[in-house]
């Protein structure tokens, strides 16, 4: 019988680059057969997630936090915005 363990996010996942792991995520959908619909719409808001983080200084999936996803939603919250469709807004970069 096997034992099932806790998967940790191995060290290259925490040390790899915003732009890998969002490559690494597409493929994963692709390889998933998502339809062509569902990987466009990831890659959209991915996207957009990934420009916001690079504008606040955030450059390894390691750095995201729990707060950091809460303030850019609450950022577009604020814009108007209450879900993804709305996401052709660029991000405040400061």
């Amino acid at each position: 019988m096997s034992h099932l363990s806790l998967v940790t996010p191995s060290r290259h996942y925490i040390q790899c680059d915003l732009e890998e792991a969002f490559l690494d995520f597409i493929l994963s959908r692709q390889a998933k057969l998502c339809s062509e619909n569902t990987v466009r719409f990831y890659s959209f808001t991915l996207g957009k997630f990934i420009e916001w983080l690079i504008c606040h200084a955030i450059s390894t999936p390691g750095e995201i936090t729990t707060r950091l996803i809460r303030a850019f939603l609450a950022e577009y919250a604020k814009r108007g915005c209450s879900d993804f469709m709305c996401m052709n807004i660029q991000p405040h970069c400061t």
